[in-house]
């Protein structure tokens, strides 16, 4: 191959499930970094509660890393802790990096096709996520929990791709 030729094409299934595997990265190890410390906690303190519930309380904490809402019957709390965002936009910004060296997508329509593909996954997941807390007295809603998580994950990624 000559030294001007551009890069082959990646099919565009390749290109989707690379933006959905930048979404993944995202959310997964995100969420991790939230849950090893709560379940630390969860441990250290005789693991007394269900696992479910330390599990819950991550959820909750990586969704207002997002910016998502968390809301009582009494208060609701946005205040988004950045130090959490930050860690998502950088996975996000490398995962965008990876999905388009590998992905090599060479028009304006492929690179849409591999954003859309990880907003979209970011959104689903971010709502899976919402769904998943089930604590009692903290409500955080799918829709803005979905929004929220498509934006930053779709903002770091974009400025990767």
């Amino acid at each position: 191959m000559p030294a001007d030729a551009p890069p082959p094409r990646a099919p565009l299934g390749r290109i989707l499930l690379n933006g959905a595997a930048v979404a993944l990265w995202v959310c997964v190890v995100g969420f991790g970094v939230v849950a090893a410390p709560v379940l630390l906690a969860w441990l250290g303190s005789g693991a007394t509660q269900p696992l479910g519930d330390a599990l819950s309380v991550a959820a909750a904490g990586w969704l207002m890393g997002m910016g998502a809402t968390l809301t009582t019957a009494d208060a609701s709390w946005n205040l988004t802790p950045l130090g959490l965002t930050l860690v998502s936009l950088v996975l996000a910004f490398r995962g965008g990096v990876w999905a388009a060296e590998s992905s090599s997508p060479t028009t304006g329509a492929r690179v849409g096709a591999l954003a859309a593909a990880t907003t979209l996954t970011a959104a689903a997941l971010g709502a899976l996520a919402a769904s998943a807390v089930t604590l009692a007295q903290i409500d955080v809603d799918p829709g803005e929990a979905a929004a929220q998580t498509a934006l930053v994950t779709l903002t770091g990624a974009a400025v990767g791709m």
